[in-house]
């Protein structure tokens, strides 16, 4: 008789501890960006196309403030040497990435609409094409899991297209993406996964 009731108490706590696991998704916002001077980011980083994979480092090296608007200029580094330099973009309501160089810029260019939630999507605007949002924890990189947001842009038009998917985490940055994009001079496909990184 005393079975039944400790079969109940294993099959309750069983259920407490899956609801305690479970991450519910919160808004990605200005704050969620890990944006400071110092700040770098490794990645690997595979040209599909020429199937060819290289070591590619971000790093945030200057900060300046304008009208409410912060923009964090980086540079990439390959092999100890800068190959490009970018600039990262935050406001309230948008968080910008452009690389100069297309040859090196795996990361090209994003604009994101801030704050944002999982399944959210937006087009039109300030923000060319189409993008999709949503939550995905557990997403494994080279081995690591994190939590993150799974982004989908699609731009395409006569003669550009852009296809690209960004896997970022609150408190990390972008840990993993594929960009595959097509205009009249370049043709690019790119894979990077996030290998190492230090944050202040």
């Amino acid at each position: 008789m005393k079975t039944i009731p400790i079969c109940l108490l294993f099959v309750l706590t069983s259920l407490s501890s899956c609801r305690q696991d479970k991450i519910e998704p919160v808004a990605f916002d200005k704050e969620a960006y890990p944006l400071a001077v110092g700040n770098w980011w490794r990645y690997k980083v595979t040209n599909l196309r020429e199937n060819v994979t290289d070591t590619l480092l971000l790093q945030i090296d200057l900060k300046t403030i304008r009208d409410g608007v912060t923009t964090y200029r980086c540079h990439l580094e390959q092999n100890g040497s800068i190959v490009d330099s970018a600039q990262m973009v935050l406001s309230n309501s948008e968080l910008s990435y452009q690389g100069l160089n297309p040859n090196y810029s795996f990361l090209g260019e994003f604009k994101l609409k801030l704050p944002f939630h999982s399944g959210e999507t937006w087009e039109g605007g300030n923000f060319e094409g189409k993008t999709q949002t949503l939550f995905t924890p557990n997403y494994t990189v080279l081995g690591q899991r994190y939590d993150i947001y799974d982004i989908k842009q699609v731009v395409p038009s006569f003669n550009y297209h852009l296809n690209q998917n960004l896997q970022i985490s609150k408190g990390i940055g972008i840990v993993s993406g594929y960009r595959d994009l097509f205009d009249s001079a370049h043709l690019f496909k790119h894979q990077y996964e996030l290998m190492d990184y230090k944050l202040k």
